[in-house]
């Protein structure tokens, strides 16, 4: 396995791409170490008036509650200033629109209950936290789960 750094100009966004022969728990590993290292960003939320760093992976979704937004984690709730689009272009392609008023963390995901006629349920490892996928985003989710395995 050879490893290679180039560097690009500044008007360039940053990448990493694996070029891999073949899929195997190896290179699932080498994925997950690099995705951990870059997913170790903190963001600045708030709980009862006192701010709280929380690493970005440790958060499931964000969601619009009463003209704020909340973060959600499997300890508890906290809160951010940020809209949703704003965090949609911060966040790492882990974290994907599922409907108007809230972005998931894929990696988080525990399991998704279909639905053929409406939104489908997803729900989070470790908690009973879950989120609906409205139609609309089902077939991105989907495909961004296929991805990741």
């Amino acid at each position: 396995m050879k490893l290679r750094t180039e560097f690009i100009s500044n008007s360039e966004e940053e990448e990493i791409v694996l070029r891999l022969k073949e899929k195997s728990e190896r290179t699932d590993g080498i994925y997950a170490k690099i995705s951990d290292m870059l997913n170790d960003r903190r963001l600045c939320l708030t709980l009862n008036g006192t701010e709280h760093f929380i690493a970005i992976n440790e958060i499931l979704f964000f969601e619009t509650e009463e003209n704020r937004i909340a973060a959600h984690t499997v300890g508890g709730m906290y809160y951010t200033h940020k809209k949703l689009y704003e965090l949609e272009r911060m966040l790492p392609a882990t974290f994907i629109r599922v409907s108007k008023s809230c972005i998931l963390n894929v990696s988080r995901i525990n399991y998704v209950n279909r639905n053929l006629t409406g939104a489908s349920e997803v729900g989070f490892e470790k908690t009973n936290k879950k989120v609906f996928v409205s139609r609309i985003y089902f077939k991105i989710l989907k495909e961004r789960l296929q991805e990741m395995r």
